[in-house]
């Protein structure tokens, strides 16, 4: 018998949208696992529309200026990262929009819109039109997921015609976190989100839902039709990796004068790829004094174990 139940809050504020699901009737010890499912799909795959490139009759490349604009060519680059624009499935490749602006006068982001997209913050200030010059102004508009910086936006030949790149950002989502509770035998869910108000209501669980859904369904076709092969991960074996990695420590601290204590701690550590071994030294840059090194020997140690595992 199906016991899930949600429920939400939600409330708009200066464009924003805060929203807290509760998600209830979960088995014993699930909540923490669907928890973290759902919030790292939403951090990492949800998706939107942005600005990914501009263009004006008056600029010829982004560090181009015009005596008829105040704002180089620059400075609106970064300006229209900030733009955000309703999310349209709809966009299958790209939208190329044109305007013509007459001056004197202050172009704003609610200027933008049209019968093609609608703005959600309408008060950015774009530029200044500081005579009576026609400005020739251009959008490049597309779908996509996370970001893309600006100087990645563009081809050769488009910025040889002049199109400026903009970092794009189609993930509006500004906080993402939850906490789990107990009813009973039952584990609740209380996730808690911040976005723009960009998307369609429940767009964003909906879609965190469906791409783990997907994967699961992949998997389970997967271990249907298929035997599961046992295979070393590594040339070297996990122990064995861990054993070499763990005796160039113990050189490089004799090497270096670090210590027989600065070596004993790190082989205490809890690791098993180099991923969880490098985070112990992300983690103790904030308490290098448990390496039992000074701060600036530190900085030294962390460049020294990189070049250790970059050389495995």
């Amino acid at each position: 018998m199906n016991n899930i139940k949600i429920k939400k809050l939600s409330n708009v504020k200066n464009n924003i949208v805060d929203i807290e699901y509760k998600i209830s009737g979960l088995k014993k010890s699930m909540g923490y696992t669907i928890g973290n499912g759902l919030r790292r799909s939403i951090i990492a795959l949800t998706f939107g529309t942005a600005i990914r490139a501009y263009s004006m009759n008056c600029f010829k490349h982004e560090f181009d200026s015009s005596e008829s604009i105040v704002e180089d060519a620059g400075e609106i680059m970064y300006r229209l990262k900030d733009v955000v624009i309703k999310y349209d499935a709809k966009i299958e490749k790209e939208l190329k929009i044109d305007y013509v602006f007459e001056g004197p006068m202050v172009v704003t982001s609610d200027m933008l819109n049209n019968d093609s997209i609608c703005i959600i913050n309408k008060s950015i200030e774009l530029f200044n039109i500081s005579d009576s010059s026609k400005i020739e102004f251009s959008i490049y508009i597309k779908n996509g997921i996370g970001f893309v910086m600006h100087n990645n936006n563009i081809t050769e030949q488009e910025s040889s015609n002049g199109i400026i790149g903009v970092t794009s950002i189609y993930s509006r989502v500004e906080n993402v976190y939850f906490v789990v509770e107990n009813e009973g035998e039952d584990d609740v869910i209380i996730l808690n989100m911040s976005h723009y108000d960009m998307y369609e209501e429940d767009f964003v669980l909906n879609l965190a839902i469906k791409n783990i859904s997907c994967e699961l369904s992949d998997i389970i076709k997967f271990m249907s039709t298929n035997e599961i092969v046992l295979k070393e991960t590594s040339k070297l074996g996990e122990n064995k990796w861990k054993v070499i990695i763990l005796e160039k420590i113990k050189n490089l601290c004799a090497e270096c004068g670090y210590g027989n204590k600065t070596y004993e701690y790190i082989s205490s550590l809890d690791f098993y790829n180099v991923e969880t071994l490098l985070s112990y030294f992300i983690m103790g840059d904030r308490n290098y004094k448990s390496f039992h090194v000074k701060k600036k020997q530190f900085a030294e140690l962390v460049e020294k174990v990189q070049e250790i595992v970059n050389s495995m």
